[in-house]
């Protein structure tokens, strides 16, 4: 959606804008969940024994993402 906008001043003007995000594992939260100790690649790359059915939805995505063909130059395309 655009957004627009307008501004008429005279003076000086200097802004920053920081962003960041962290990707980290609860091996705690990861061993309540499945009964056991287990590590994110044992995860993220089946070798567990079965997906529990509440984590479906994240497998699924995980599954249509990791398909899509990535582009030599770029990103992987969206939808």
């Amino acid at each position: 959606v655009p957004a627009y906008a307008y501004a008429h001043s005279n003076g000086l003007f200097a802004g920053i804008s920081l962003e960041g995000s962290i990707v980290g594992c609860r091996p705690d939260v990861n061993a309540k969940f499945y009964g056991k100790a287990v590590d994110a690649q044992d995860l993220l790359f089946e070798h567990i024994q079965r997906r529990p059915l509440a984590a479906r939805p994240l497998y699924d995505a995980l599954d249509e993402a990791m398909s899509l063909e990535v582009p030599k130059k770029g990103f992987r395309p969206m939808k």
